[in-house]
């Protein structure tokens, strides 16, 4: 009789085997996978704010408004998407003021606050 292939006995285990740990694999993944937490912004100004929230990757810009000494709370998922940048522009009587954007180039970071000093604002991480 001629053999065409043999199998030792630790191969016959491993291939029979693979099916159950790729079951257990992708329960063990669905278990770990999390989202990050929605941003939030808080406006800790005396004027209106608006911009925008742009994540990486395709998902584009999302846009907010806040109220004087308000707060925004992305009403989206955002899944597993990083912040890349938040910008902010205060809706000041006679001249708006365009803030410092928050910029990095992929955050999990969720907590972001608008802050004034004199004539310059600015979007900062929440520590």
């Amino acid at each position: 009789m001629k053999k065409i292939f043999s199998l030792s006995l630790l191969t016959a285990v491993y291939i029979l085997s693979v099916p159950a740990l790729a079951e257990q694999g992708n329960k063990q993944t669905e278990k770990s996978v999390k989202a990050y937490n929605p941003v939030t912004i808080a406006n800790k100004t005396p004027y209106a704010a608006s911009g925008q929230v742009k994540y990486t990757g395709l998902w584009g810009r999302q846009p907010y408004s806040i109220s004087p000494n308000g707060s925004w709370t992305s009403p989206d998922p955002r899944g597993l998407l990083c912040v890349g940048f938040i910008n902010a522009t205060l809706d000041r009587p006679g001249a708006p003021i365009e803030c410092k954007k928050y910029s990095s180039p992929a955050t999990s970071y969720s907590q972001f606050y608008i802050e004034i000093k004199g004539n310059k604002c600015e979007v900062k991480r929440a520590k």
